[in-house]
Order: C-alpha cells, then sequence, then structure tokens
C-alpha cells in the first residue's frame, strides 16, 4: 500500500521558509504574489485556501520583525541576513533563537557554541527523558558550570540540547563511539543523526554569525568546529582529516608516530609510514596519491597484489 503523500510546507515552520526563499529569490514579492505562489501548492491542496492565507501573513509578520524581511510599502525585500539565511536552509526561527540565547552566554567557548548549534530548531536531539534531567545537570556541572543558568532545566528541548551537546563534545575529543553509546544510553544511529545536523547547522551558523551579530570571531569558531564534529577530532587532527582514506583513529596514530603536519607526512618514506600501528598499504598509497606521489602509490599497490600470491614484497618496494 502506498504511503499518504505529505505536503513539507507542514504549517508557519515550512511556509517562513518556502516565503523567506521565495522573497530572496525574487520569484514573489508581494503579499499578492506570495498568495498566488503558495495557492499552487500541495499544502494548499490538502489544507485549503481559507487555512493558507492567514499562516502566509503571519510568515511575513514573522519574517519581518525577526529582520529577515523588509516591507517597502507593500513590495518585500530580504535583508541581507535574510538572504544569506535562505541560503543555508535553516529554519528561520533560528534567529530569534540565537538572539535569545547568544546574550546569556559570556564566552564563546566550545562547551557554549556546541550548546547554541545543539539548541537550533534544526538539531535532532539524541533521544532523552525527563528523569535524566538531573544527571545531565550534574555532568554540565562539572564540565561547563558556567552554562548551567543558560538552561532552561524544566523544559525537555533545553535538557536535550545539553545532552546533545554533552555527546558531541565527547565525540570531537575522540571518545569512541562505543564509550559514547554506552555513556548516554543511546544508539549508534542516534549518535550518527546528531553529528550530521549538527556538521550542517555549525556551518551554516558559520555563515550568518557576523550578520546576526555574533562577530567574525565566532564565525571562524563555528567553521572550526563544524569540521570538527564532521571528523570526530580535536584541533590538531584537522589537517590529517583531509586525506583520504586517513580518518579519526588513523589520524591519531599517524600524530602519535610524529606526523603531525601535511609538510611532515609530505615527506615521509611509504616504509616508515607502513610501521605505524593500523596503517596498512592502502592508507600509505592513498597519502601518498594526497600529495602527488603516484608512481610510489602505484608500486606500492603493485606490490600489495603480489603479496597474495608470492608473499611480503615490501623489500622490492623499499629498494
Amino acid at each position: 500500500k502506498l504511503e499518504k503523500v505529505e505536503s513539507r510546507l507542514y504549517g508557519l515552520r515550512g511556509l517562513r521558509h518556502s516565503v523567506l526563499g521565495a522573497v530572496a529569490s525574487g520569484i514573489a514579492t508581494r503579499p499578492d504574489e506570495l498568495m498566488d505562489l503558495h495557492r499552487r501548492t500541495l499544502y494548499s491542496v490538502q489544507r485549503g485556501e481559507a487555512k493558507l492565507a492567514p499562516l502566509v501573513s503571519r510568515a511575513v509578520k514573522d519574517l519581518v520583525e525577526w529582520g529577515l524581511l523588509e516591507d517597502g510599502g507593500g513590495a518585500l525585500r530580504a535583508t541581507e541576513l535574510g538572504a544569506a539565511l535562505s541560503r543555508t536552509y535553516l529554519n528561520p526561527e533560528s534567529v530569534p533563537r540565537l538572539r535569545a540565547l547568544a546574550p546569556r552566554i559570556k564566552k564563546p567557548t566550545v562547551a557554549a557554541l556546541l550548546y547554541l548549534v545543539s539548541a537550533m530548531p534544526d538539531m535532532t536531539y539524541v533521544p532523552t527523558t525527563s528523569s535524566e534531567a538531573d544527571r545531565i545537570m550534574d555532568m554540565l556541572i562539572d564540565r561547563a558550570p558556567e552554562l548551567v543558568d543558560v538552561v532552561e532545566w524544566t523544559d525537555l528541548d533545553s535538557v536535550a540540547a545539553v545532552k546533545t551537546a554533552l555527546v558531541l563534545w565527547d565525540w570531537i575529543e575522540e571518545a569512541t563511539e562505543d564509550q559514547i553509546v554506552e555513556a548516554y544510553g543511546i544508539g549508534p544511529g542516534d549518535l550518527a543523526s546528531a553529528v550530521d545536523s549538527a556538521t550542517w547547522i555549525s556551518s551554516a551558523m558559520a555563515s550568518i554569525a557576523t550578520l546576526a551579530g555574533l562577530g567574525a570571531e565566532v564565525a571562524e569558531q563555528l567553521r572550526v568546529l563544524s569540521k570538527r564534529i564532521e571528523s570526530g577530532v580535536r584541533p590538531e587532527l584537522l589537517q590529517l582529516v583531509e586525506i583520504p582514506g586517513v580518518g579519526r583513529v588513523r589520524a591519531r596514530r599517524l600524530y602519535s608516530a610524529g606526523y603531525r603536519t601535511l609538510d611532515r607526512l609530505a615527506t615521509a618514506r611509504p616504509e616508515d609510514l607502513l610501521r605505524v600501528p593500523g596503517i596498512g598499504r592502502s592508507t600509505v598509497a592513498s597519502i601518498l596519491e594526497f600529495f602527488g606521489r603516484k608512481d610510489e602509490a602505484a608500486r606500492l599497490k603493485s606490490d600489495s597484489d603480489g603479496e597474495g600470491r608470492a608473499g611480503p614484497g615490501l623489500e622490492g618496494f623499499m629498494s
């Protein structure tokens, strides 16, 4: 049986997205044009024009109030912030939520920025129950006590945002997936969803941070944070995880073995890289190819293919 098709506009949340995008792109800039546009949507077919009209008007009102649209005598236009936000696809409600939370945070630490990211309306929270509030508060007191008064502890979404931020914090501090899953009582899929959402949201927030009044320094911190969340690493490994085939575990092993920069790795001898625990021939070949050492990579792959037929061939390669 086919599943029922539902419009993704689903009320004010979707309509704010749609209205902002329509105005920012110039598709529709007047209220009557916006109504004509949305009258042709699946949402209008399913909900009816009578319900659509007040919601479109409310969406416009909210966007103007939040400083994302300006009313120039009947014709709407996107502000610089509104145009930037429309390109990120963030929920427009992110702006008022950001403005409400940011002034309560005294210093943009990693913990504070992770909480801001986790508190955004597009975030996928890790599973959280109200009975966990006390335990999560204790964890926050131990790790980032300056944020305790920022959180609305009676609101489950706020508690879930804190738990999600703590999960992400452990992730970028290179805790293993098993350690995180066990510590927070979540599944691997919950962690993966939170990482995906937070990577996108932090990157999008970085692109609007200056326009939203957070400043260029915070924008840069968010850009770095997005990369750390995506790869699950501390800052010193960000260069190494740019190499295809080198994830968080291999990057840490290379770093611990003394290969701490791309410059250091670019001139490394293949035989020395092969001595690093957990770094095999395919990974070394990827490293060599990344630095344009394609002939050496091809020789290593050739020797690797020969191992299955004639045993180890490292000596021939090293010569």
